[in-house]
């Protein structure tokens, strides 16, 4: 998730590309958003895939990896990498996509910092339904529920494919958005942060102790 800042609506949105958006992490499923990135561009070229977000020094090795998988099953020329992006470039990134696909292994949740950062932007988000999943998020309301990539693939087309009623589900997004301040997700953001540095803290003091 991040702190990032709102900016002015003269942004609009390019029916054409997708975005993920978060840190670079196994947990994220990214393959599975390459995947569907992959059954769209045989229904539409034109598309193409953002991936906007930060890499752990952890998960240095994981994102390399991402990143080969992506051009074995793409090529480069479909996919933006906005990797380490400022606030207003990565707001920007955002508020220009058609959709947002999040999947979290536990669902969709007010926790999740990246997902609220799509609500205050009015970016529709295609996402995982789990147990932690609120039942204020409602399916085709105000997110649009997948897993499988060929599920989010269909989710998407019908997204691009129904103008109207992406407009309502922005409308959906914005009123739910009002909930949530951005000094909150800020908070949030620090603390995500401040857990992967102490991660890598204990896991770099437990090497050296082995």
């Amino acid at each position: 998730g991040s702190n990032i800042q709102k900016i002015e609506d003269k942004v609009k949105a390019n029916l054409n590309i997708i975005s993920y958006f978060g840190l670079f992490h196994h947990t994220k499923s990214i393959e599975k958003i390459i995947d569907a990135f992959k059954i769209l561009l045989d229904v539409n070229p034109d598309f193409r895939l953002r991936l906007i977000g930060d890499i752990s020094p952890r998960d240095i090795h994981y994102f390399e990896e991402i990143k080969q998988y992506a051009k074995n099953h793409i090529g480069e020329e479909k996919i933006e990498w906005f990797v380490g992006k400022n606030f207003e470039e990565i707001s920007g990134a955002l508020k220009e996509s058609c959709v947002c696909i999040l999947l979290y292994p536990d669902g969709v949740s007010f926790r999740r910092t990246s997902f609220l950062a799509t609500l205050e932007l009015g970016i529709p988000c295609v996402t995982t339904k789990g147990e932690s999943t609120p039942s204020e998020l409602l399916d085709d309301e105000n997110v649009l529920f997948a897993s499988a990539p060929i599920e989010i693939a269909k989710k998407i087309q019908y997204l691009r494919d129904n103008i109207r009623i992406r407009e309502r589900i922005v409308k959906n997004i914005l009123t739910l958005s009002k909930r949530f301040s951005w000094e909150m997700i800020g908070k949030r953001h620090v603390e995500l942060y401040q857990e992967v540095v102490e991660s890598d803290e204990h896991r770099t003091n437990s090497n050296d102790n082995g």
